[in-house]
């Protein structure tokens, strides 16, 4: 087992019960307790994953589309490591995420601290951005969505496999990509640990749904995380709107973010 996986298993696997989910493994699935038994879901299939990583894909991979129908009253728990960064719009995403559940289900969530890869020179997001990105349902194709492509290119250029070229051949390529709407498969945004905490507890109030923090953890945290993981555990009401535990708290910039929407609304109505 690697020692990221034990460190996952350590924070999230006592949380872990009954019949779950995960969503984008990719060539590691988390290791699951005996008490416990879960199905793997990607928006890939089994060869275009092994193709991907580079190796056989040891566990059986159904659509994300399927979820529904093979858990029509939600799971009992899901977990995604590393992927809600590569949605445009992660609340979104992760609304969804919550619809695969049942009410009182464990939800196991992690990102990469943006200082543990090539995002260290991008900008942090304020939470605003992210809020308004699912409000006004920025796609990929926003300009907004399309801005965050030049940087992920710009941060990620020791990265990719157009290290090598010459400066114009690499702007061109990343201004190219900028016009380019679908298919990208990037880091949209970049994260940190108040940003993951926040950016769960907005998910579930611009939901009308509550949640009890049960784990959080980095590497500065005990237990800690290995390999730059942000990971947060957290049980999911559908029924209540009460959100406890997190560490940093999303209420006040909800706040501040209606007042100026409030404000601004009425300039666009005319006289």
């Amino acid at each position: 087992m690697r020692r990221i996986d034990r460190a996952r298993v350590r924070i999230a696997g006592r949380h872990l019960r009954g019949s779950g989910i995960e969503i984008g493994a990719g060539a590691n699935p988390q290791p699951i307790p005996r008490r416990a038994t879960c199905r793997h879901y990607d928006i890939r299939d089994a060869s275009e994953l092994a193709e991907l990583f580079g190796q056989p894909i040891s566990y059986e991979v159904s659509p994300v589309e399927a979820i529904a129908d093979d858990f029509p009253d939600g799971a009992d728990f899901l977990i995604a490591h590393h992927t809600i960064e590569h949605a445009s719009d992660p609340i979104g995403l992760l609304a969804r995420f919550h619809s695969y559940v049942r009410d009182g289900a464990t939800v196991v969530i992690s990102l990469p601290h943006y200082q543990s890869c090539a995002d260290a020179r991008r900008v942090l997001p304020p939470l605003e951005h992210l809020v308004l990105d699912h409000l006004l349902g920025r796609g990929d194709a926003a300009f907004e969505s399309s801005e965050h492509v030049y940087s992920f290119l710009l941060g990620w250029v020791d990265e990719l496999w157009l290290k090598n070229a010459s400066q114009a051949d690499y702007a061109d390529f990343v201004l190219s990509e900028g016009r380019r709407n679908d298919g990208h498969d990037l880091h949209w945004h970049a994260f940190d640990s108040p940003l993951v905490s926040k950016m769960i507890v907005a998910a579930c109030l611009l939901q009308s749904q509550g949640a009890k923090l049960l784990a959080f953890a980095d590497e500065t945290t005990r237990p800690r995380t290995l390999g730059g993981d942000i990971c947060c555990v957290y049980e999911l009401h559908h029924t209540t709107t009460d959100v406890t535990g997190f560490p940093f708290d999303a209420a006040a910039e909800l706040a501040q973010l209606r007042t100026k929407l409030e404000a601004a609304l009425p300039r666009l109505g005319g006289p």
